[in-house]
């Protein structure tokens, strides 16, 4: 098992980076950090009940869409929408999956 975090460029990705996945030290970084502000995440490491996290990209759009959608099948209201922090849903997870760039 592993934590992934999805991240959005607020900017347009010039397009001969935009199928450049994060690199590896910027995974590692993510993970020191979580190590360090979160003492049961770094037990789970040490003992190997966790993998790394993973550090993904999607395109500029994807939570949008995930938003719009959630809305139009009435799973939320447009007032009171807010994106979730951790993706429960198997179609948000299908969703950032099928547009994540991988290494």
């Amino acid at each position: 098992m592993r934590y992934t975090v999805y991240v959005e460029s607020m900017e347009r990705i010039p397009s001969g980076l935009s199928s450049q996945p994060f690199s590896t030290w910027k995974e590692q970084s993510l993970d020191s950090a979580l190590c360090e502000v979160n003492p049961a995440y770094a037990a789970l490491r040490k003992q190997g009940a966790l993998k790394p996290a993973q550090l993904l990209r999607v395109p500029r759009g994807t939570f949008d869409k995930i938003r719009n959608e959630m809305i139009r099948d009435g799973r939320v209201s447009a007032t009171q929408f807010k994106m979730p922090r951790v993706a429960r849903s198997p179609h948000i997870v299908d969703t950032l999956e099928a547009t994540a760039l991988r290494n």
